[in-house]
């Protein structure tokens, strides 16, 4: 029952349209480049991660569909076949197979 009233309280909050926004890498120009995608990629994975915490209910479920959740760890998904693998999106893998079932 805690657990659930902190779920609500984070939910009625805000939280998933903010977190469904981190879902997503900002796109970068180009030339700002210059190295590994490791901080976006732990910043999708948590955003997926937490996500899949706050859907402990149906109407948690919905909301974070309605969000826009479900194209962005598609994405997260194709990344993933398109041979850009590291930890973090293969957590979000998982993550997004959850979501999608």
């Amino acid at each position: 029952m805690f657990l659930e009233n902190i779920v609500n309280l984070i939910v009625e909050s805000g939280a998933v349209p903010a977190l469904v926004r981190h879902l997503q890498a900002p796109q970068l120009p180009e030339e700002l480049v210059t190295g590994p995608r490791a901080y976006e990629d732990e910043v999708e994975k948590g955003s997926a991660f937490t996500l899949g915490l706050l859907a402990i209910k149906p109407e948690h479920q919905q909301l974070i569909v309605d969000a826009g959740a479900l194209p962005h760890r598609v994405a997260l998904l194709k990344r993933h076949k398109d041979g850009q693998s590291s930890r973090a999106i293969n957590g979000a893998i998982r993550e997004a197979a959850d979501a999608i079932i």
